[in-house]
């Protein structure tokens, strides 16, 4: 009677831990992808490529190593510098924040790591452009993408670089 008791006990302890903790790692993934804003301030280059192919190959690097080496030409700079062609690195190692890149058009935020062009905010910094639509945040919405004009994307990009950064320190 006093083991039923007890499998009883154990078993409401871990239905009520598995429904408190059940929506926190969805809830803590969103908390690690960046904002709009914070994604277009954060990227050390922004541009428009078209990847011709790409090859698994693996590049050791620190923290994570790269499995992929996307071969891109450079149609439009909209933050920084890049050469005509350029190699960018993607499939991480670390399997919870990883960018893939595929042959098309998009619209990239990159960062330097280490001599590396990789994605800043992971596959949200590699964004596909089909025609003359981008796939972007939703206006208001932290997560949410969809097909957009990319003309008019384009012009939020560039109005958010061109806003004064934030002074975050307290006086």
């Amino acid at each position: 009677m006093n083991r039923a008791k007890e499998n009883l006990r154990e078993l409401v302890a871990l239905l009520t831990l598995a429904f408190f903790a059940g929506p926190a790692p969805s809830a803590f993934a969103a908390l690690g992808y960046m904002t709009e804003d914070d994604m277009v301030r954060r990227a050390e280059i922004i541009a428009i490529v078209d990847i011709s192919h790409v090859e698994r190959v693996k590049t050791k690097s620190w923290p994570f190593d790269y499995n992929e080496i996307a071969y891109a030409t450079v149609r439009q700079t909209l933050k920084g510098t890049l050469p005509q062609t350029v190699k960018l690195y993607g499939g991480e190692s670390f399997p919870c924040a990883q960018a893939h890149f595929a042959a098309g058009r998009y619209l990239v935020f990159l960062l330097r790591h280490q001599d590396l062009l990789v994605a800043c905010n992971d596959y949200f910094g590699i964004r596909p452009i089909n025609g003359t639509q981008v796939e972007w945040y939703v206006p208001g919405e932290r997560l949410e993408l969809s097909f957009q004009p990319l003309d008019t994307v384009l012009q939020r990009i560039k109005n958010l670089a061109a806003k004064p950064k934030e002074n975050d320190h307290k006086a």
